[in-house]
C-alpha cells in the first residue's frame, strides 16, 4: 500500500466530508413510513445485483466472498437496528428514528474504511473485487437494519398501527 501525501490528504478530506455530511443528515430524529422499509435495500440490491453481474464473469473466485460479504453484513445491520432509538409516530405506520452515539460511530467507521480502501488502493487489480463485496455487504446491511427497526417497531406497537397504516 502507498502513502503518499496526495492519498492521505485525499483520505483526510474524504473522511472529514463523510463526518460532516452524516453528523447533518444524522443529527435528527427523521420519520420512516413502516410500509416504505423496502426503498433502501431495494436500491442497494438493484447497485450489488449491477456490480455482481458486471463483476461475477470476470472472477468467478468472488462469488464465496460475496456469501461471507453478505453474511458479515447481517449481523453489522442487526446492531445498528438495535442501537438506533426507534419510537411509534404520530400517524399510524409511521417509524421515528433517533441516532445515537453507536449506531453513527458503527455506520462512520464503516464509511470511514470503506474510503480507506479505495482512496490507498486505488487501481490495484483487487479493487473491483473488493468493491463488489462492500456492495454485496451494504446489502445484508441494509436489510437487516431496516428489518431490525421495523421489527422493533411492531413490538412496539403490537403491530396494530402498522396493520392500520394503508399499503
Amino acid at each position: 500500500m502507498e502513502y503518499t501525501l496526495g492519498r492521505s490528504l485525499i483520505f483526510v478530506a474524504l473522511a472529514t466530508l463523510t463526518f460532516v455530511l452524516a453528523y447533518l443528515y444524522q443529527r435528527n430524529e427523521r420519520v420512516q413510513r413502516a410500509r416504505g422499509v423496502w426503498i433502501w435495500p431495494a436500491l442497494f440490491t438493484i447497485l450489488a445485483a449491477q456490480a455482481v453481474f458486471r463483476q461475477l464473469p470476470k472472477d468467478p473466485q468472488l462469488l464465496p466472498w460475496l456469501g461471507i460479504a453478505f453474511l458479515i453484513g447481517i449481523p453489522i445491520g442487526i446492531l445498528r437496528g438495535f442501537v438506533f432509538g426507534v419510537r411509534a409516530g404520530e400517524s399510524p405506520g409511521e417509524i421515528r428514528l433517533r441516532p445515537t452515539i453507536v449506531s453513527g460511530a458503527i455506520y462512520l467507521l464503516i464509511f470511514f474504511f470503506n474510503e480507506f480502501i479505495h482512496v490507498f488502493r486505488y487501481g490495484d487489480a483487487n479493487l473491483a473485487r473488493f468493491s463488489c463485496a462492500f456492495l454485496v455487504m451494504t446489502l445484508g446491511n441494509s436489510i437487516a437494519v431496516n428489518l431490525t427497526r421495523f421489527f422493533r417497531y411492531q413490538a412496539m406497537t403490537g403491530g396494530q398501527r402498522a396493520r392500520s397504516s394503508k399499503v
